[in-house]
């Protein structure tokens, strides 16, 4: 792995609220832990994934929760398409863990961690940046 597969918190990625914002700096150490531990030693990564990987899924549901909550309150009008993405990425994750940790899918560490990096930047840059105002009236 190299240095350029990390993330960063950049001011463009704000939403304006310190709640979500903190969030999602948590969810971006999250994030570079896991690629942190992508150091090919297979035992080690299952160990590590078997024990970190629910622990990110249900942090990732109440970062959802949170931002749901606040664009329901403000009668955001793109709410249904946000939680669809929402829920869409909460039951891949799911799936993807519950067949790595059933032994019906090989665990490729730094490909999840990639996946949940990529899906993650882009959805604040796509989704999240479009309710900002919603967020940060909250």
């Amino acid at each position: 792995m190299s240095q350029s597969e990390f993330i960063v918190w950049q001011r463009n990625y704000s939403v304006d609220n310190k709640e979500i914002d903190s969030q999602h700096k948590e969810l971006m150490n999250f994030v570079n832990d896991v690629i942190g531990h992508s150091t090919g030693d297979r035992k080690a990564e299952f160990d590590y994934f078997s024990l970190a990987i629910k622990p990110g899924i249900n942090f990732l549901q109440k970062h959802f929760d949170t931002e749901q909550a606040v664009m329901l309150a403000q009668n955001y009008e793109g709410y249904q398409g946000h939680k669809t993405e929402h829920d869409k990425m909460i039951e891949n994750l799911t799936r993807i863990s519950d067949d790595i940790l059933a032994g019906r899918q090989v665990l490729n560490l730094l490909e999840i961690a990639l996946f949940i990096r990529d899906w993650f930047l882009n959805h604040i840059q796509e989704f999240d940046q479009k309710a900002k105002d919603c967020f940060k009236y909250s």
